[in-house]
């Protein structure tokens, strides 16, 4: 029973559904679908790719946010991260931002980076664009770290805010800075914490990076202030590290007005 738990939680890609519901969603966006994949990790093992791709595309978003750690820093192998990437935007636009991984690499991370935008990814530097459904538009920012983030702030002029961002422990200090700046971020899509690694009855993950022992923010939605904080379990594991009771996970949300 042990033994075939800890194969599932590093072979099977489970496909967790959210949605939840804002009175200040632009109609443009009812029923919008986005897809978060986090943590890649260059993850190895025949065949791996195709089949996450294959739960993308099964998925049919409307948007895919890639949400850090698509390079392992102690395992890295970009040709790996680059031909899972390549796939992506033959599905729908993609909007990247980097992790802790890439940002520990520096040659790989250009060679990442420049691999990203020649196949259409849309990799977000501490920075703001729109996005454009139905005639109407809404501010997605995208952040590797917790620096240079007031000019991306300033920036932001419409009502509905996404946030990507690879680090769920910096939801409190983000959304508050948003504050700061005149605005607000409505949904910030995380990941990071791989699902807290060991899951067991009552205990939400037994350990992760940046929250240490027994941490808060793992898997699934939280509320941060005014903001919906969303945590993937990601689709990776990083160097030797290994789950229990904890799936690799796409995550599923849908905008609801």
């Amino acid at each position: 029973m042990v033994l075939a738990d800890f194969v599932w939680s590093n072979t099977y890609i489970e496909v967790k559904k959210l949605s939840a519901h804002f009175d200040n969603l632009p109609e443009g966006f009812e029923d919008c679908k986005i897809v978060q994949i986090s943590d890649f990790h260059n993850e190895w093992g025949k065949g791996y790719i195709d089949r996450l791709t294959e739960k993308v595309k099964d998925c049919e978003p409307d948007y895919i946010f890639v949400t850090g750690d698509s390079v392992d820093q102690i395992f890295p192998d970009v040709d790996r991260s680059l031909e899972f990437m390549k796939k992506l935007p033959d599905i729908c636009p993609v909007y990247l931002v980097m992790g802790n991984h890439e940002y520990n690499l520096s040659q790989e991370e250009r060679e990442f980076v420049s691999g990203c935008e020649s196949y259409g990814v849309n990799v977000l530097y501490n920075e703001h664009t729109t996005l454009t459904r139905n005639g109407d538009t809404i501010s997605l920012l995208g952040f590797d770290n917790m620096e240079n983030d007031s000019e991306a702030f300033s920036q932001v002029t419409e009502d509905f805010v996404i946030l990507l961002n690879h680090y769920p422990e910096d939801c409190n200090y983000f959304s508050k800075t948003a504050v700061q700046y005149g605005t607000h971020i409505d949904i910030d899509f995380t990941g990071h914490a791989h699902g807290g690694l060991i899951r067991l009855p009552l205990v939400n993950g037994l350990y992760a990076p940046g929250q240490g022992l027994f941490p808060k923010y793992t898997d699934g939605t939280y509320s941060v202030n005014d903001t919906t904080l969303v945590v993937s379990r990601g689709v990776g594991n990083s160097g030797w590290t290994q789950r229990f009771s904890d799936p690799f996970e796409l995550v599923l949300f849908t905008l609801e007005k």
